[in-house]
C-alpha cells in the first residue's frame, strides 16, 4: 500500500513538472506566492523541500543507499520497525525476487548486515 502512495505522489509530482516547463516560448516566470505556489493560467505547482535523511553510519551504508535508493528513498528503511536477521533477510530477497530490485545476489550479506545494524531487534 506504502508503495502504491509512494508511486501515485511521484507520478503527481513528475506531471507537475512537465506540466511547469511547457509554457510557451519567450514567456516569463510566473511569479511564486509567499506559500511556494506558482500561478500560471489555470496551472498550479507546488515546490515541496527535498529533505533526504541521513542513513547512520555503519559498514555497508553506501552499498545500502546506492542499491535500495533505486527504488525508494532512505526514509523508508528508518520508518521500518526492528527486525530480525531472517526477516531482512526476506525484505532483500522480496526486493530482489518480486520487485526486481538492481541488487547483485553478492551484496545482498553485506546489505543486510547494515539492516540489522541500523534497524535489527
Amino acid at each position: 500500500m506504502r508503495r502504491i502512495a509512494f508511486c501515485a505522489v511521484s507520478c503527481a509530482l513528475l506531471a507537475g513538472l512537465l506540466i511547469q516547463q511547457r509554457g510557451s516560448v519567450g514567456e516569463s516566470p510566473a511569479p511564486a506566492t509567499d506559500s511556494g505556489l506558482v500561478v500560471k493560467g489555470t496551472v498550479h505547482s507546488i515546490h515541496l523541500p527535498e529533505i533526504e535523511p541521513e542513513l547512520p553510519k555503519a559498514a555497508g551504508r553506501e552499498t545500502t543507499q546506492l542499491y535500495c535508493a533505486v527504488c525508494h528513498t532512505s526514509h523508508y528503511i528508518m520508518i521500518q520497525p526492528p527486525l530480525s536477521r531472517e526477516t531482512w533477510l526476506t525484505e532483500v530477497t522480496k526486493m530482489r525476487k518480486t520487485f526486481s530490485a538492481p541488487i547483485p545476489e553478492e551484496k545482498v550479506p553485506e546489505i543486510v548486515n547494515y539492516l540489522v545494524a541500523v534497524r535489527g531487534q
